[in-house]
């Protein structure tokens, strides 16, 4: 699989399993590798950088603005100062100090977070996918995303039927985990070429971003450089629960 750009930061739990056994997979070239000279070209491309600005997509739940003030305490109180020369003050007043700075930087995060939510149009991360174009960033509010749409999606999908390739690895038919799609009798594993998830991008992912059009080429035209960024506190405050309904719970691909 051939990575598209695309940068996880922030607080995200994602929900995967705790193992994971190897799995056909179809056959990968480096971005910068002619398959029909099969040399390589220059190199190209660099990792990508966060950006705490630029646009933006916007996507929470229902119970987003209780889960920010609850995670940012909404009914947490600065600390008086004591005066002067009371034993102790000095020292309680450096403590203090130390403590008001932190709640008046959860204040103000929180005051940004739910001017932020005011702009949410998505209640699931793949239609904000979707929406977005080359360089978008795609803010996550705290919540639980399950991404319903994106189970209903059947898997194998008769939509893409004739979208698949040999696997790379030359190995024998299985079905590990039930998630292999159609197999050959004495012949390699058939599994989804780049293609199928491209006409079906939720029969085998919760969240597929996929970064190459319909071209001969194999650079990346859509959804480039897109970033996901948790907007909790804490990893546990945007939670991406994938119980096992697909195969990968995000795909970036190209």
């Amino acid at each position: 699989m051939k990575p598209v750009a695309c940068a996880l930061f922030g607080a995200i739990v994602l929900a995967v399993p705790t193992a994971a056994t190897a799995h056909p997979e179809r056959p990968s070239y480096f971005p910068n590798f002619n398959t029909g000279t099969k040399s390589f070209q220059a190199a190209f491309g660099a990792p990508p950088e966060y950006r705490a600005s630029g646009p933006a997509k916007v996507v929470c739940k229902a119970d987003s603005r209780e889960r920010l003030e609850q995670s940012y305490g909404k009914a947490k109180k600065l600390r008086k100062f004591r005066k002067g020369r009371r034993k102790g003050a000095k020292r309680y007043n450096r403590r203090a100090a130390r403590y008001n700075s932190k709640i008046r930087k959860s204040q103000r995060d929180l005051r940004q977070r739910l001017k932020l939510l005011k702009e949410c149009k998505f209640e699931h991360i793949q239609a904000a996918v979707d929406a977005a174009s080359n360089g978008d960033r795609i803010l996550m509010m705290p919540g639980v995303y399950k991404e319903e749409p994106s189970r209903a999606n059947p898997e194998p999908d008769p939509r893409c039927k004739s979208n698949y390739v040999d696997d790379a690895r030359g190995a024998p038919p299985t079905n590990p985990g039930g998630f292999l799609t159609e197999t050959v009798t004495g012949k390699r594993n058939q599994v989804p070429s780049y293609e199928y998830h491209l006409g079906c991008p939720n029969a085998q992912n919760l969240i597929a971003i996929l970064g190459d059009g319909p071209d001969a080429d194999r650079a990346c035209d859509r959804k480039c450089n897109i970033q996901l960024e948790g907007m909790g506190k804490s990893p546990e405050d945007v939670y991406i629960f994938g119980e096992r309904s697909k195969l990968n719970v995000i795909r970036a691909d190209r």
